[in-house]
């Protein structure tokens, strides 16, 4: 907060909207394009404002003030050293999860939670997005997990598949997609055994849609059905593709923010529901929401595989047994996919790969202390 004192010994005189936007800055953390973690402004003294090695001037703080609303503010640029300029991006990450349907759905979303708190360390706020009917699971799912305010529960259409698997997309539902950057989209079938905050920062400064490679747009063969990554929806409008070029999975999605996807994301909204309108059934495909990501989100352009690939991989699960996933070095997130709707195999998947997380933790702690060194969460 800025006090009187401050104010009414500067040079000038704050207005409300100055004040405003002083106390917008110094509550939330900021990154500039080379930082290695996020870092804070400061206001010491009367009238110096200071981030990392910077130093500036509570004036220039005020000169840099925007014209538009500061709660949907993702950048700015301060002047230093008198005429210098200082990109600063906003940093206040979110991760959210769409949760409908069984109590394995909301299973897997315990154990992926989990998994973000201990071994992600995410101290971040967490969206979730469900329908009515699903409420009391949701909440009996993360009771325990004391996350207070910085959950947040929205519900959203949730009449069948097809709409648990668009909800997604359904940003413009969710009030803290607009005042947070940046934004990661993860299914409930991820489980997170690193720290995101590399990740993270990277995202903040992205321009198009993070996502990570999966199969063949051909899905391995000419005359697919097109179930999994749109070519089928591609050849019906004329779009030119590489059938051998690889499709991705909307299972995991990062974003810098809300300008970035959310004239994509309403445009894969209305593709999906108007073309399940003209061809009268909305079960047509067996990735639902999928072909539509990658048919909309190729034809925009939006989507890079820039950084994803580095700390994400799959981990296919078949109905049948039970994989045990063991990275050499855990890297970041680990996507359980197979069949929609399919949750049970997933959650006994997940929480066993989850306890070997913990196992290694409790086994790295021991060496650690035997050996008198400390290697703190390291799985």
């Amino acid at each position: 907060m800025i006090d009187e004192a401050a104010s009414s010994e500067c040079q000038f005189q704050t207005n409300d909207a100055d004040r405003r936007w002083v106390e917008y800055v110094l509550a939330h953390k900021w990154i500039m394009s080379d930082s290695r973690a996020p870092m804070a402004v400061t206001l010491g003294g009367r009238n110096d404002i200071a981030i990392g090695a910077y130093h500036t001037t509570l004036q220039a703080l005020i000169a840099a003030r925007p014209n538009a609303s500061v709660d949907a503010l993702f950048e700015f640029c301060l002047t230093h050293d008198a005429w210098k300029i200082l990109p600063l991006k906003l940093y206040r990450p979110l991760v959210y999860y769409a949760a409908f349907g069984t109590d394995d759905i909301f299973g897997c979303l315990r154990a992926a939670i989990v998994s973000l708190l201990e071994f992600g360390r995410w101290d971040h706020e967490i969206g979730i997005l469900t329908r009515t009917e699903d409420l009391v699971k949701v909440n009996t799912a993360v009771a325990d997990l004391n996350l207070g305010n910085r959950l947040h529960i929205v519900t959203v259409p949730g009449a069948d598949i097809l709409d648990w698997c668009l909800a997604r997309y359904r940003i413009d539902a969710v009030e803290i997609v607009a005042t947070h950057q940046p934004i990661l989209y993860l299914d409930v079938d991820v489980i997170c055994d690193a720290p995101l905050d590399d990740l993270c920062l990277q995202l903040t400064h992205s321009r198009t849609i993070e996502v990570l490679p999966e199969g063949r747009l051909d899905e391995g063969d000419p005359d697919s059905s097109g179930h999994w990554f749109g070519w089928r929806l591609m050849a019906a409008d004329g779009l030119d593709f590489d059938p051998l070029e690889r499709g991705f999975s909307s299972g995991i999605l990062g974003v810098a923010n809300k300008k970035i996807a959310a004239q994509a994301f309403s445009a894969i909204l209305r593709s999906a529901y108007h073309h399940s309108e003209q061809v009268g059934d909305r079960h047509r495909f067996a990735g639902y929401d999928q072909p539509f990501a990658g048919y909309v989100l190729k034809k925009l352009r939006l989507t890079s595989s820039d950084l994803l690939p580095a700390i994400a991989q799959f981990c296919r699960v078949d109905p049948a047994t039970m994989p045990l996933p063991m990275p050499v070095r855990p890297s970041g997130l680990v996507h359980f996919n197979g069949i929609v709707g399919d949750a049970s195999a997933k959650r006994r998947a997940m929480e066993h790969y989850l306890a070997a997380l913990y196992a290694r933790r409790k086994r790295g702690v021991a060496h650690a202390q035997g050996s008198g060194q400390d290697n703190g969460e390291t799985p």
